[in-house]
This record gives structure tokens, C-alpha cells and sequence, in this order.
């Protein structure tokens, strides 16, 4: 049985993990974050590393930079834009930090980034516009092969509570690229909608996906 400290600090940390990833692109300072986090700037550092195996500041780059290589692997946008985005203010600097993290330059890494085949026309896809969601989830971090323990446990918290229904649906999702992130850093969000209120419950969280529209095919 886990303590009632430690299921706070997962929820508070997790609450944290979530906020950082949806501001990417936003300043992001340590003093907000240990706001967020109900815990003074000194503890919550000290948390966020022993939590998550990084520093406040170390994970927000690595994400920012593993961001960047996406862009750069996928779009054609000028290196300097990528930059800016990621928050650096200069080609050089941002240089620097990429190939620090990746060991080759932007323009390299762009140049040697896998193509996939050409496998003929793709299915057929559909833009819905789809609307907000509330789910619970439960973050597994490590190889996308390893989840269904994640998927195991969340269905037997959510179950006990009578949150799965016959509109019940299970959703799962990837936020890394695993040709990009580390293996063991890879994030997979095991998520299952609820249609009432519930609140979070140590590192399983409750958040919305946001509605609008999407392409969707099968």
C-alpha cells in the first residue's frame, strides 16, 4: 500500500509532467511549475528528479529538442524557425544544443532522417470534428511493447469505481516518437473517458482531450 505522501507527490508531479507538455512553446518557469505543484521551488526540484530520473530544466530541453527533430524530420521549415520555436534565440545556439543532444547538426539530422517507403495510396481520411473528452489516465513510460500492464491497472482502478460503461471509450496515446526519444523515455498515455465527475488519484490523473477537428481514418 502506497503512502498517502507518495500518492499525493505522483498527483502533484504528474499535474506538473501535464502542464509542461501542453506549454511547450510558453516560458516556462521553475517558480509556476512549484506553484502548480503546491510545493515550494527548493522541495519540488528535489521531487521532480527523484520522481522522474531528470531535472525541471534538463526534461523541458530534452522535450523542446525532441520537438525540434520532429520538425525536422517531418516538415520542411527553415532550421532558423525550428529554432525560435524551441525557444532559442539564434541558429548557432540552437546548433549547439541539438547537436549536443543528437550528435549532428539540424541540417544533418534532417538530411539522414529516415524516409519511409512509398507504399502506394494511404487509406482514406476523414476530418470530424470531434468534442472535448474527460479521461482518466495512467502514464506508462518506457517501450510502447511494454503497456498492457499500465492498461491492466488503470482498467481495475477505473473499475472498481464504476467508471466503464457501455460508452466507455478506450483511448491510448502515443506523445513520443521512438525513432527520436530514448526507449525508456518513451510516454503512452493509457486513457478511458468517464461521463462524471472524478478526481485524480496519485500518478493516475484525470485531464481533457481537446475537441476540434481531427483526420481519422482505419
Amino acid at each position: 500500500m502506497k503512502s498517502e505522501t507518495t500518492v499525493s507527490y505522483q498527483e502533484r508531479i504528474m499535474r506538473t509532467l501535464v502542464h509542461i507538455q501542453e506549454h511547450l512553446e510558453d516560458p516556462i518557469e521553475l517558480e509556476d511549475l512549484a506553484r502548480i505543484a503546491c510545493f515550494s521551488p527548493f522541495h519540488f526540484h528535489r521531487i521532480f528528479r527523484a520522481m522522474t530520473g531528470e531535472a525541471v530544466y534538463e526534461h523541458v530541453r530534452r522535450l523542446r529538442l525532441e520537438r525540434a527533430a520532429s520538425r525536422l524530420k517531418l516538415g520542411e521549415r527553415q532550421v532558423i524557425e525550428v529554432a525560435l520555436d524551441t525557444g532559442y534565440e539564434s541558429h548557432e545556439a540552437f546548433t549547439r544544443a541539438f547537436h549536443g543532444m543528437f550528435g549532428m547538426s539540424p541540417s544533418e539530422y534532417r538530411s539522414s532522417s529516415y524516409r519511409p517507403p512509398e507504399y502506394g495510396d494511404p487509406p482514406p481520411v476523414e476530418v470530424r470534428t470531434l468534442d472535448s473528452e474527460r479521461v482518466v489516465f495512467l502514464r506508462h513510460v518506457g517501450p510502447y511493447d511494454q503497456v498492457g500492464a499500465t492498461w491492466s491497472r488503470l482498467a481495475a482502478w477505473a473499475g472498481m469505481r464504476g467508471l466503464i460503461g457501455p460508452a466507455s471509450r478506450f483511448l491510448g496515446i502515443s506523445w513520443d516518437d521512438p525513432e527520436i526519444t530514448p526507449e525508456g523515455k518513451l510516454r503512452y498515455d493509457a486513457a478511458i473517458t468517464v461521463a462524471r465527475p472524478v478526481e485524480p488519484e496519485g500518478d493516475i490523473g484525470v485531464t481533457e482531450i481537446a475537441g476540434g477537428e481531427y483526420a481519422t481514418l482505419r
